[in-house]
């Protein structure tokens, strides 16, 4: 492949993955978010996994500073103000601290929509039927729509440890009547840095992305059957 078609492809690459996520509105990651309140001079920042915790500095400019940031975090970030925090303790009004001039306050920020994941582990975890199996390892993992557990459209979910699917597995079995499962492991090395992936609201381990996972990333790692008692059988997968 000569460096004229190598670049036509990246360019198709890079408009499907630009109507893939037309119109889709996420929050920052909160490691970018923090650096950039840190830039900005604000300090004693903290993310607890679900919130960022901001120490706000009480001045005769709160509303000023409070707009500016508020602006920030909401419009371009995507995280919203959701409690005011005294001496450990949620204000009733979120907003009165604007009125005091002296001492500090905790703001605690949550993502308005889905967060983007920009740290991935080197390698992810895939639970499909074995009667797809044969599918995904000629053509990969392309996103699909879901009525049958969870309601989504679109996605591709993986989990971060194998261990946290076998629940999945078993609840997955009971709704769609299939006792006979696979376990993928995907390589994401290759192409980590032209996917993006999203944080699973629902699910601790998971993350999700809109877009095709090669084929070549994905291997077979384990079988898992579930019995009519719907205990699972894990076993190498050969």
């Amino acid at each position: 492949m000569n460096q004229h078609d190598f670049l036509k492809i990246l360019l198709n690459e890079d408009l499907n993955r630009k109507l893939i996520y037309e119109g889709l509105i996420f929050s920052y990651p909160p490691k970018k978010v923090i650096i950039k309140l840190k830039e900005s001079g604000f300090k004693g920042i903290s993310y607890n996994g679900k919130t960022i915790n901001i120490k706000f500095i009480l001045s005769e400019n709160n509303k000023e500073i409070y707009e500016k940031l508020n602006n920030f975090l909401y419009n371009v970030c995507g995280w919203i103000h959701g409690v005011s925090v005294t001496n450990g303790i949620p204000t009733k009004d979120k907003l009165d601290f604007l009125k005091h001039h002296n001492g500090y306050v905790y703001l605690q920020y949550e993502p308005k929509f889905d967060v983007e994941v920009s740290e991935i582990p080197d390698k992810l975890y895939h639970l499909t039927t074995c009667d797809k199996l044969n599918k995904v390892l000629s053509k990969g993992l392309t996103p699909r729509t879901s009525v049958e557990y969870f309601n989504f459209e679109d996605r591709i979910y993986l989990s971060k440890n194998k261990e946290s699917l076998i629940n999945f597995a078993i609840q997955k079995s009971l709704i769609t009547k299939k006792d006979c499962l696979i376990i993928l492991k995907v390589n994401i090395n290759s192409f980590s840095n032209r996917i993006r992936f999203f944080m699973d609201p629902n699910f601790n381990d998971g993350i999700y992305t809109l877009e095709n996972i090669p084929k070549g990333t994905i291997e077979p790692i384990e079988r898992v059957n579930i019995n009519d008692e719907n205990k699972p059988k894990i076993s190498p997968f050969k």
